[in-house]
């Protein structure tokens, strides 16, 4: 399936743009003239390379010029009415279904809304991570062991936790699902016995 490119309204203000795009679109052919031989991955890479190690001074001019595009691009924003099937920023809020013929009937779709792509439910579900079957395992008894904690400190607690786990321990949770919730259970009747180790 071909994914169509989100159609925008042509009068909409043209969006800003980042500190280092601004820095790529500049220093571009400057770059390329000073090494005619890169491919366009490489040249990505030094152009990469050269913003890490630009002095702070520099950096900033480079941020304040991203600055003052963002506050063009607010403006123009502000001041800008969109027509009818366009959202507050451009950009179109639906899309006509190309799988019929002229412009209404029978032959013609309903138009199709940008946004996620709706699965069939009775599709199979998508696999998940031995790391992810982990956490939502854990999640709660994690949570009422550290209730003081934030959801930022508790992810970081149990991918600490999941690192400091036993290759042994690691492979029950890429093992068929059936056999894991055997292993989970006599790993659960054991857990008490177990000293867990150090996680801030």
């Amino acid at each position: 399936m071909v994914k169509t490119k989100t159609q925008r309204d042509p009068t909409a203000p043209k969006r800003n743009t980042s500190t280092y795009l601004l820095y790529q679109n500049a220093m571009r052919d400057q770059f390329k003239a000073i090494n005619p031989g890169m491919t366009f991955g490489q040249l990505a890479k030094y152009t990469s390379a050269m913003y890490a190690g630009m002095p702070p001074s520099e950096k900033e001019s480079w941020a304040a010029r991203a600055e003052a595009d963002k506050e063009r691009y607010l403006h123009e924003l502000s001041t800008y009415v969109p027509p009818e099937g366009y959202d507050a920023k451009g950009d179109s809020l639906v899309l006509p279904d190309d799988g019929g013929v002229g412009g209404g009937g029978a032959g013609a779709s309903k138009p199709r809304r940008y946004g996620r792509v709706e699965r069939d439910v009775n599709a199979p579900k998508r696999n998940i991570s031995a790391y992810l079957l982990y956490q939502n395992a854990t999640r709660n008894s994690f949570k009422e062991e550290n209730p003081g904690m934030t959801f930022g400190q508790l992810a970081k607690y149990t991918s600490c936790m999941y690192k400091n786990l036993t290759p042994e321990e690691r492979a029950t949770w890429v093992q068929p699902p059936r056999r894991r919730q055997e292993t989970v259970r006599r790993r659960d009747r054991a857990v008490h016995t177990t000293p867990r180790p150090r996680c801030p």
